[in-house]
Parts: structure tokens; C-alpha cells; sequence
């Protein structure tokens, strides 16, 4: 899935590490926001657009654009994923044209298993 995006990708994996792709939510996202929200025990998913984390292509956490709590799935490690979501939601925060582009935008960082 690489070719489509934009991507930022980091040779020489060493064992255990994953892709991390962090992108902008969409519609069709929803059901997949409401099982991790269910997951997180976080019945109250915030409404409007989320940066996405997905490992190995499933969704491990998300973060309101607008601000807000992270929903994360409790069984992985998604401290540093958190960090990452901060980080580039406030990159989007303060750049409104890239949102508002509707591009698809997308991150691959190798985290290390825990």
C-alpha cells in the first residue's frame, strides 16, 4: 500500500518492529473507530475527524483531529503511537489547507514489539 501515499519509510527492519501508518480518518472508518472505542471501554467515541494509527493494516488507536482523549487498543503497547498522533495533529492544527486538501495522509514509522 506504500506506492499510493506519501510515505516516510525506514530501512534495515529489525526484528519485531512493524509499520505504523497514521492517517485521517473517514466514514468508512466509523465501525472500526466503535470496536477500539469498545475495546478502550470508552463508550463515548468524540465525533469528527480522528488521526488514525494502523498496525500490520489493523487500527490500534485514534485521536480526535479536534482535540481530545486517546482511544487506543489496551493490548498494545501505544504510548509512543499517542506521542505520534499529538505530534501530528498539531502539525494539521496549524497547516488547515493540508485537511482541507482531502489527501490522504500517511506515516510509516517501525515501532519495536514490546
Amino acid at each position: 500500500m506504500r506506492t499510493k501515499f506519501n510515505c516516510i519509510a525506514v530501512p534495515g527492519r529489525a526484528p519485531g518492529e512493524s509499520d505504523v501508518m497514521i492517517r485521517l480518518s473517514r466514514p468508512a472508518d466509523e465501525p472500526a473507530l466503535r470496536r477500539l472505542a469498545d475495546l478502550d471501554s470508552r463508550p463515548d467515541l468524540d465525533r469528527g475527524a480522528h488521526l488514525l494509527a494502523e498496525k500490520d493494516g489493523a487500527l490500534i488507536a485514534a485521536l480526535p483531529l479536534a482535540g481530545g482523549d486517546l482511544v487506543a487498543d489496551p493490548f498494545q503497547p501505544s504510548a509512543d503511537i499517542g506521542l505520534l498522533l499529538e505530534l501530528r495533529a498539531r502539525q494539521l492544527r496549524g497547516h488547515a489547507p493540508a485537511i482541507r486538501s482531502r489527501r490522504r495522509l500517511s506515516i510509516h514509522i517501525p515501532i519495536l514489539g514490546h
